[in-house]
């Protein structure tokens, strides 16, 4: 039956409540009726105040090494009994300690500890053979790269995301000198086209439940604020495989952009939830709903059917008391 009846699910834990990922899927989940709670490393995320008072945690940055720990209490304390993070840097500790985490009665959404690192290493990512995707020119930036490089080229960081610290470069001199100030880069090959970005779920029996492409009209700070969805066939084999080649399974986005003759290329993978989801949504695939029905053991059809439709993003308020300010901050007022 879909959509479910979600009335008996469990409540889930959301961490990043402060990104727009974690926002997308809160809002996603409650409007299936879903029970959430939310966490993140920042008391004022705000995210946090999209789930009642008793059910917002505050947890340790991901390179602290009490955030499994911490995760575990937040989930204890709100009775989650399933766990979706959203933040890049959470997903690998995470992970390692995914069999921990299951004993202590949560089931965490996540793929493997080996397929994101291999993902989330750009210079790994460039290596895993991946049939009948193209993968851009890439290489460790060093003096060798940058003289047997064509350009102009990009320069990009070999770990991150949303287009941070990313630069063109026109010659070798900028690239080695690059190379000399800021270490662990990489150089790739110059993508002229499009940019699009995949939002994928594979079940955790490996089957392809759906792939929604949407092309990036408009970008502030790595982040898309106006996109559209295009309905694309070899976007959705090219970010399957992807997925297959990499062994990742669950809710994530697969970036390409087209080369000189129109032929995407990979760019990146994210292996978590995008915060353009509510695109995908209104598209008519509800893909948080989905992985976590899959999470959950339900039936899960895969559903190739869509709507080419388009979004504009804003910014949006969520007003709150002081008193409730200053709650979730930890101060005590007189």
């Amino acid at each position: 039956m879909w959509p479910p009846d979600t009335s008996r699910w469990p409540r889930v834990l959301v961490t990043g409540a402060g990104g727009p990922a974690a926002i997308a899927v809160i809002r996603a989940l409650q409007a299936a009726g879903v029970r959430v709670a939310a966490a993140d490393a920042d008391p004022t995320a705000t995210g946090l105040f999209l789930v009642p008072a008793e059910h917002r945690h505050v947890i340790p940055l991901a390179s602290d090494p009490r955030l499994t720990d911490e995760v575990l209490s937040a989930c204890r304390r709100s009775r989650a009994t399933v766990l979706l993070p959203t933040v890049d840097a959470e997903l690998v500790p995470l992970a390692r300690r995914s069999d921990e985490i299951r004993r202590a009665g949560v089931d965490p959404m996540l793929p493997t500890a080996s397929a994101l690192e291999a993902a989330l290493d750009k210079a790994t990512l460039a290596t895993v053979p991946m049939p009948g995707v193209r993968v851009p020119a890439t290489s460790v930036l060093d003096a060798d790269a940058a003289a047997r490089f064509e350009y102009p080229a990009i320069v990009k960081p070999r770990h991150g995301s949303g287009s941070r610290g990313v630069v063109t470069v026109d010659g070798a001199e900028e690239a080695r000198s690059l190379a000399e100030s800021r270490g662990d880069l990489l150089i790739q090959e110059l993508l002229p086209g499009s940019e699009y970005t995949v939002d994928v779920l594979v079940s955790r029996a490996g089957e392809l439940l759906g792939a929604v492409p949407r092309e990036r009209l408009r970008i502030d700070s790595g982040v898309a604020v106006a996109a559209r969805v295009r309905k694309s066939p070899e976007l959705e084999v090219a970010a399957g495989a992807v997925m297959r080649s990499l062994g990742l399974t669950g809710l994530c986005n697969v970036q390409f952009k087209e080369s000189p003759s129109g032929e995407p290329s990979l760019l990146e993978v994210n292996p978590r939830p995008a915060g353009t989801l509510p695109l995908t949504i209104a598209a008519g695939i509800d893909m948080p709903l989905m992985a976590l029905a899959d999470a959950l053991g339900e039936s899960v059809q895969p559903a190739p059917h869509y709507e080419e439709v388009a979004m504009v993003r804003f910014l949006e308020n969520v007003v709150i008391g002081i008193e409730e300010l200053h709650s979730a901050r930890g101060e005590v007022t007189a």
